[in-house]
């Protein structure tokens, strides 16, 4: 078993674009809403503790890792939209725009989850080679924020601020030379 500290960092962004044009008699209406958003953590960190199962057969080892991380954060977010309303009535045009935004910032804890499984293959003294898998699951995430647009009366929109899990997979390959 063995005991630690963790640092990271993540962005989450979303970009979303809704056109609408509807054709009512002699006018045509059209409706173009924007909205960009981000989360951002640039260090969050905390105490880590892990335990390890190794095991060893001739020129082959395969180990087992599990890790669990409890890391306190500091989360920016940021969202804007921009509504573009347009209509066009026996050739004259009319033109609205408006847009909203916001900036937040919120300290949050998160726990971080990793489990890491190898097989490594002992060429001779010197060179190894292994081969790891590595899952990594980041519970309770803000992610970057969502629009919930109303088309006809746009002031009421909100923003919500999503939370989920990010599961994040890898496979890694190395060459290992040891230096005695």
């Amino acid at each position: 078993m063995s005991f630690g500290l963790d640092f990271g960092s993540f962005t989450n962004r979303r970009y979303e674009q809704i056109e609408e044009v509807e054709k009512i008699f002699y006018s045509i209406y059209t409706i173009v809403a924007t909205h960009n958003s981000s989360s951002k953590c640039n260090l969050f960190w905390g105490p880590s503790f892990s335990f390890s199962l190794k095991g060893k057969y001739k020129f082959l080892s395969i180990s087992n890792t599990f890790k669990q991380s409890f890391l306190i954060k500091n989360t920016e977010s940021f969202g804007s939209f921009l509504i573009s309303r347009k209509s066009e009535w026996l050739g004259e045009t009319f033109e609205r725009m408006q847009t909203n935004s916001f900036d937040t910032e919120k300290r949050d804890f998160s726990p971080i989850t990793e489990a890491n499984f190898s097989i490594t293959y002992k060429l001779n003294k010197r060179i190894s080679f292994s081969l790891a898998f590595i899952a990594d699951i980041i519970w309770n995430t803000e992610l970057a924020p969502d629009l919930i647009f109303d088309k006809i009366y746009y002031e009421i929109s909100t923003w919500t601020h999503p939370k989920s899990s990010l599961y994040l997979y890898r496979i890694s390959l190395g060459v290992n030379v040891h230096i005695p």
